[in-house]
């Protein structure tokens, strides 16, 4: 580690050395929950993975904060993600193996689309960005008819960290709705039964 560390341009300083090694937790998606961290088993019953999910948001802070070889390490390896998912998602847009949507106000940004199954690879950093272009706009793409419509800050905010939380408590949460405004049971000849809506 201090040898790597060292590649960076980092001496032996304790504070150079915590920088780089917290760099490479939020980059590997264990992100430090700080003053939560005893609070965590209560956490994971709340969120699906919130070191995972906070990893993400924090990713990009690890450019500009912290010692200079920690930022370097950061820049170094998101640019050289997000380079090679942008290259292999252009290639596969352009040879017609897949569609790839373009447009950051669509929850499809930056995913390739094989008739209906959609593949990711960015790692859970696609719905931070997002969420940053609703925010910064107020509009959002819908996938059904790819048309633009309205979205205020606060609906954006919720659809965010409602999707970062465990089934059990996004079902109490949601008060009867998906996020999309459908209601949660479906027009069935059985009465009363329930179609969770995520």
């Amino acid at each position: 580690f201090v040898r790597e560390a060292e590649k960076l341009g980092a001496g032996v300083a304790t504070k150079q050395l915590r920088d780089i090694a917290n760099t490479v937790n939020i980059l590997s998606g264990r992100a430090p929950l700080g003053k939560f961290a005893e609070a965590s088993t209560i956490l994971n019953g709340i969120f699906f993975a919130p070191r995972f999910a906070l990893s993400r948001v924090m990713a990009p802070t690890t450019v500009v904060m912290g010692s200079a070889p920690s930022r370097k390490l950061a820049a170094q390896a998101l640019v050289s993600y997000a380079t090679t998912v942008t290259g292999m998602l252009a290639l596969a847009d352009i040879s017609g193996v897949a569609k790839v949507e373009w447009n950051p106000l669509s929850s499809d940004f930056g995913k390739a689309r094989f008739g209906n199954i959609r593949i990711d690879p960015w790692a859970g950093l696609q719905q931070p960005v997002v969420l940053a272009a609703i925010l910064a706009t107020g509009k959002t793409k819908q996938l059904s008819t790819g048309q633009l419509r309205e979205l205020d800050a606060g609906r954006a905010i919720w659809n965010f960290l409602t999707s970062k939380l465990q089934p059990s408590p996004r079902v109490l949460l949601q008060r009867g709705e998906g996020f999309a405004g459908e209601k949660p049971f479906s027009e069935s000849p059985i009465p009363k039964v329930p179609r969770i809506v995520f």
